[in-house]
């Protein structure tokens, strides 16, 4: 869910804690929030300027529409701008970290820089009791964080620091267990490059409720790599059953169609659960994980009689 969406669905809870009663029907409370659209579609035809942003919010997204006309130094200007008017802003921080040409190890330590900061202003609002942890997500406010977090994983994975960026991971999930961001996916991929075969059967009985293809594939490369066939094959069996394109995907593997397809899936924005295109995905996100075991997609082949 984008930093936009977060925006419009904050300004509605705050509406109707502002001028919600306790007495009102279901038809006033939706007359209500009605009365609100309209003033909110009001102010959508008046477009924001630099002069007229009001929030943090309002500057980076006239930041990302200077990206959108190849202008970086102008879209890192409103962000930072967008930070020092909101210094708790974690989106801000990432736009900017993201857009400034930085070292891959200053950037890391940047972000934990930033991840702290916006622990210990989620601590002080009392996100981090008990009764939040597994709930982040759920919360708007814990969103950014979490994005910021989704984004860490992700550069310790590219400089090799496995173990490390499993942990965060496996942290990332503690706070959000329903895992709206689908980092078990790439904890799975971590856990076949690290052959760690309890944690991963552990994290696949947590998401059990469906076969998810990119689950499966990662699980039989992680019983391939510590050479259980028998594993391998159960897993793969379940995979050819969730994803009936499985064979299109290693025919295409092996006939460089990949880079084409994964172009088209990249143009639309996204890709059909239980279709070639999550298999071209998981593969594509994880592609080190995969080349590790240079014949793991020779062995599927065979093991499918194709």
């Amino acid at each position: 869910m984008s930093r936009r969406t977060d925006r419009s669905t904050k300004e509605i809870h705050k509406f109707i804690m502002e001028h919600a009663t306790e007495n009102m029907t279901m038809d006033e409370i939706n007359a209500l929030l009605s009365e609100h659209m309209d003033e909110i579609n009001a102010r959508i035809t008046k477009p924001v300027t630099e002069e007229t942003a009001e929030t943090a919010d309002d500057l980076l997204n006239l930041a990302e529409e200077r990206l959108e006309k190849d202008d970086e130094q102008g879209a890192l200007r409103l962000a930072r701008k967008a930070l020092r008017l909101e210094p708790d802003n974690l989106d801000a921080e990432l736009f900017i970290l993201n857009h400034e040409k930085l070292e891959p190890e200053d950037y890391l330590r940047r972000m934990e820089m930033a991840l702290e900061k916006g622990k210990l202003n989620l601590e002080k609002q009392g996100f981090f009791e008990d009764d939040c942890i597994g709930e982040f997500w759920h919360m708007i406010e814990t969103r950014p964080y979490m994005r910021l977090r989704d984004q860490y994983v992700s550069m310790l994975v590219e400089l090799g620091k496995l173990r490390k960026a499993a942990a965060e991971a496996e942290g990332m999930i503690r706070l959000c267990t329903q895992d709206n961001l689908g980092v078990r996916f790439t904890l799975m991929h971590l856990y076949a490059a690290l052959e760690e075969a309890d944690a991963a059967e552990t994290l696949l009985k947590k998401y059990s409720e469906h076969d998810e293809c990119q689950m499966l594939l990662a699980l039989t490369l992680l019983y391939y790599k510590l050479d259980d066939t028998d594993k391998a094959e159960k897993y793969l069996r379940r995979l050819t059953k969730a994803n009936k394109e499985t064979r299109a995907f290693i025919r295409d593997l092996f006939s460089d169609q990949l880079k084409r397809k994964l172009s088209v899936i990249q143009g639309k924005g996204g890709y059909s659960p239980f279709s070639e295109e999550e298999l071209i995905m998981a593969y594509s996100e994880n592609e080190d994980v995969y080349t590790g075991a240079p014949l793991f997609f020779r062995w599927m082949a065979k093991a499918l009689k194709m």
